[in-house]
């Protein structure tokens, strides 16, 4: 059985990962005056260069056996990847279908909808596949919800949500909050890069990424066993993240805009 304190923290979660975005959404419409354009580039740049091409790029690495999964080297590639991937997603955005969008307006915009998207997907829509799976459990219909899968992918599944804890699903959603803040912030010194016509920022960017990603890649090859020193370093990149986003709009706004 499940817990009602962990369907409850489900809920919470699953709540906060589409209210946190899609409010930054209404809040900086409503501020900024951005063109709702940007979100929906934001969007597509998320699920095109991470959903789609960075997937592609995984599966060609794992089954050519290059690189093996749980290891250190893994790891190293996986941070690298997304940092590639997703950074150079944002550049090509910018320079392409918002040519004429390079203001901080602009680049809060794409990033809410990059950002946005990615904590609905990858968070709210988590939660809600966990909190049906707890649901079935309850009430004893698991097995009519996984009719026709295997014995052991079965109690995978429930293991998933017999052993979740508070504490766990809440330090997912916090994570999902940070990796928000974080996006926003990357997005930022990416157009910034493009605005001064200076690529080494697009770098910059990648490499922040990477190191961002690297501690949760490292818990997922099993090399860090830690949740909570993962959470915790997120956690710190988030308050950095944070810091620069609220300076972020004075720089942009004393800064010439180099390149249209």
């Amino acid at each position: 059985m499940v817990s009602n304190s962990v369907i409850i923290s489900l809920v919470v979660v699953m709540v906060l990962c589409f209210v946190v975005p899609i409010g930054a959404l209404i809040f900086f419409k409503v501020k900024e005056h951005f063109s709702i354009k940007t979100t929906f580039v934001g969007i597509l740049g998320f699920v095109l260069f991470s959903l789609v091409l960075e997937q592609l790029m995984h599966k060609a690495v794992i089954s050519s056996k290059i690189l093996t999964v749980g290891t250190l080297g893994f790891g190293i590639y996986g941070a690298l990847a997304a940092g590639v991937f997703e950074e150079v997603g944002r550049f090509v955005m910018f320079k392409t279908l918002l040519k004429r969008n390079r203001e901080w307006k602009d680049g809060i915009g794409y990033a809410i909808g990059h950002g946005g998207i990615e904590a609905i997907l990858l968070g709210g829509l988590g939660m809600v596949n966990s909190l049906v799976i707890a649901l079935a459990v309850n009430s004893g219909t698991l097995g009519v919800l996984l009719k026709g899968q295997s014995s052991s992918v079965a109690d995978t599944v429930k293991n998933s949500v017999v052993n979740a804890t508070v504490s766990g699903v809440a330090l997912g959603g916090a994570e999902r909050v940070f990796a928000f803040i974080i996006q926003i912030a990357l997005t930022f010194v990416v157009l910034y890069g493009i605005r001064q016509r200076k690529n080494i920022y697009l770098l910059i960017a990648i490499l922040l990424h990477a190191l961002v990603d690297f501690a949760p890649a490292l818990y997922q090859s099993k090399i860090i066993t830690s949740i909570a020193a993962v959470e915790t370093l997120i956690c710190i990149f988030a308050i950095i993240g944070l810091v620069f986003i609220v300076r972020s709009k004075k720089i942009f706004e004393s800064a010439e805009l180099i390149d249209k």
